[in-house]
This record gives structure tokens, C-alpha cells and sequence, in this order.
């Protein structure tokens, strides 16, 4: 099944990025899933960060692929967007605790 087939839940914006490269169906919701899984573990859940960092992530991952042999796509794509969450929240605590005080 191709990306037409993909669930609502989905964004459109995310499901038009990655049927370039992946054009199955569930191939797109797993990167979904698991761009999702790591926004609800780093406590974000604003629909356009989210969707924002996925979006990014999977360009890095994409870089990645075509640079060098990645194994686990979309685990090195969980890992960078991991990565991304902590570097956002660290960079609110800053604001909140420091802001220009710093």
C-alpha cells in the first residue's frame, strides 16, 4: 500500500517528505509512531514542535543514508529526534531560569 493510504492521524506535511524515500504506507506511520513516542517522552506536545522536529529529523536521517550505511533507519531517526527534544527543553530551562540574567 502507498502513502495514500496512510492514516489521518499523520500529517500531511511529514507524509509528503518521507514518501520520497519510503512510499509505503506503514513504513511512514512507523517513523510517525516513533517521532511521536519521542515528543510524548520528552514531555512536548505541541502539534507544530512536533511536527517541526520530525520534519527535521527525518531530513538529518536522510543525509545520513546518503553519506554512510545507517542499519536502523528509523532507530537512528527515534535517536535524533530525541536528541533534538532534550536540546529544546534544555534550551527552555535556560530561558526560564537565566533568560538575559546569564
Amino acid at each position: 500500500m502507498d502513502h495514500t493510504f496512510v492514516s489521518d492521524r499523520v500529517p500531511q506535511d511529514f507524509v509528503q517528505l518521507v514518501k520520497y524515500f519510503y512510499p509505503e504506507a506503514k513504513t511512514i506511520e512507523e517513523y510517525w509512531k516513533m517521532a511521536k513516542i519521542a515528543a510524548n517522552r520528552n514531555l512536548c506536545d505541541g502539534k507544530s514542535e512536533v511536527l517541526e522536529i520530525a520534519l527535521h529529523s527525518f531530513r538529518q536521517l536522510i543525509n545520513k543514508v546518503k553519506i554512510a550505511k545507517v542499519k536502523n533507519p528509523i532507530g537512528y531517526f527515534y535517536g535524533i529526534a530525541v536528541a533534538k527534544y532534550q536540546r529544546l527543553f534544555y534550551d527552555e530551562l535556560y530561558e526560564k531560569y537565566c533568560g538575559s540574567a546569564c
